[in-house]
């Protein structure tokens, strides 16, 4: 029987998060095949809050606050579409020229969707709301060897609302999910809970 396990990262999709009430986004834009996607790290934050009663823990209560995270990437100025994507979202100001102006305009949330390839078949992530801050810039002198430079962009993710008793910051889709085919096609939004009839009306 084939084994499969997980072993890189193969996709990278970025959806502008236009209405954070509604939840509504812009269809995701392609940017690993343009852009190289390198590498995804996010560190999840998760606090227990305890209740007391007879001076011991009466109940805990844990939270899911999002986390933080970096994104690196390999080529931001090839394609000019990618490149100003990412600017508005982390907050340049673009002018005329196309120049990017570090100011003091606010970070776009965003959805990222990325997979997470394997031997076989791979995970597919959504992160529901990033924002990305600008990232920071490092440069040196080529030396005897060539390294191949990169950028990486910290964000933070957090929780959103699917529907109410519904709030989630990650979504995991798996082969053979009826959601893994489609999946960066539009940000899924689904949240019947298996087992359940309770209505399920997002897409």
């Amino acid at each position: 029987m084939a084994r499969d396990a997980f072993v890189g990262l193969k996709a990278l999709y970025l959806a502008e998060l236009t209405d954070e009430d509604e939840l509504t986004y812009e269809t995701p834009v392609d940017i690993g095949t343009k852009a190289g996607a390198v590498s995804i790290a996010a560190s999840r934050e998760i606090s227990t809050d305890a209740a007391y009663a007879n001076d011991d823990p009466w109940i805990e209560a844990e939270t899911d606050s999002g986390g933080t995270g970096t994104l690196e990437i390999r080529d931001i100025l090839t394609d000019s579409t990618v490149r100003e994507l990412i600017a508005k979202l982390t907050g340049y100001l673009i002018t005329t020229e196309g120049d990017l102006l570090a100011t003091d305009k606010p970070s776009k949330p965003c959805a990222l969707l990325c997979e997470q390839s394997g031997y076989i078949h791979g995970r597919r992530k959504c992160f529901y709301k990033i924002k990305m801050r600008k990232p920071d810039f490092d440069a040196k002198t080529k030396e005897g060897s060539t390294t191949i430079g990169s950028l990486s962009i910290p964000f933070s993710y957090y929780k959103v609302k699917l529907a109410d008793g519904v709030v989630t910051s990650t979504r995991d889709s798996f082969y053979g999910n009826s959601t893994y085919a489609d999946f960066f096609n539009a940000v899924v939004k689904t949240y019947a809970e298996k087992g359940s009839t309770g209505a399920n009306t997002q897409h």
